[in-house]
């Protein structure tokens, strides 16, 4: 039976569809953790710069799963990383979220003082605050350099993947070094959904064109985080284990790649590394 959770390269098995909560505040948010949960979810993926973190925290009090059982997950904003409030930012995250310690935690951009902010996650880590410590949005290039320099290699590298954007480098890059690549954004925009072949595909499985784009990321290796507000969706983007894309549909879906992202980065990002 194919696993429904990979290991990290520090032995921490996570599950390989977790909810993303990009947008979703206020009642909306304990609202969505609630139906997310009951659907099945265990993984919780959030972040600083989303303003939502004392609304999820309410979100896991209310939503009646121990907190051993739930994998959570947040970001430092790189603007935090450039003033050197690094420790503070995360324990303000902490406060926020009402938890002990944070499952998974990451630098959200390769932007500012990288390294050092990498240090502080190292010593956070290393006292049991967090249990596994990842970054997002890492090109080869930038994860060269913290490699070079880091003593914990990322456990977990987020990144903008989809049909649309494939970013098939990065992917193989992770995969070399034993970080596992995670795709943000993994259905892409909602107009992409409706790409014919991803309507052919959905006819001949029986299943959403947002499943079979969920199933092409597991097949690649890839964990995904979609998000959604609906509990029907939600169910159904956890509904992927019981079909297997053959390798010609996965050659196919190849083909969409346009090598250009549709999402917004801070200007002062660089897909080279450059800095």
């Amino acid at each position: 039976m194919e696993s429904r959770t990979i290991k990290l390269n520090n032995g921490i098995e996570i599950d390989r569809v977790g909810l993303g909560f990009w947008e979703v505040r206020g009642a909306e948010a304990e609202k969505t953790l609630a139906s997310a949960v009951e659907a099945g979810y265990r993984r919780i993926d959030t972040a600083m710069y989303y303003h939502n973190e004392e609304d999820v925290g309410a979100g896991i009090r209310a939503c009646g799963i121990p907190r051993k059982e739930l994998f959570v997950a947040s970001k430092i904003w790189y603007t935090d990383m450039c003033g050197g409030r690094q420790e503070e930012t995360f324990y303000k995250s902490l406060e926020a979220l009402g938890l002990d310690y944070i499952d998974l935690y990451y630098l959200h951009w390769p932007l500012g003082e990288v390294t050092e902010s990498w240090k502080v996650l190292e010593r956070l880590y290393e006292a049991g605050k967090i249990r596994a410590i990842g970054v997002c949005n890492f090109q080869p290039a930038h994860l060269q350099r913290l490699l070079a320099k880091a003593n914990v290699c990322p456990a977990v590298d987020q990144i903008e993947s989809n049909p649309c954007f494939q970013q098939p480098q990065a992917v193989a890059f992770c995969q070399k070094e034993g970080i596992v690549p995670e795709a943000w954004g993994p259905l892409g925009k909602g107009k992409d959904l409706g790409e014919p072949l991803l309507l052919e595909l959905a006819a001949k499985y029986e299943k959403t064109p947002a499943q079979i784009v969920l199933r092409w990321h597991l097949q690649r290796g890839l964990t995904v985080i979609p998000k959604s507000v609906h509990p029907e969706r939600q169910r159904q983007n956890l509904d992927v284990w019981d079909f297997t894309l053959e390798e010609a549909d996965m050659e196919k879906m190849c083909t969409l790649d346009t090598g250009k992202s549709k999402r917004g980065y801070p200007a002062e990002f660089r897909f080279d590394g450059g800095m």
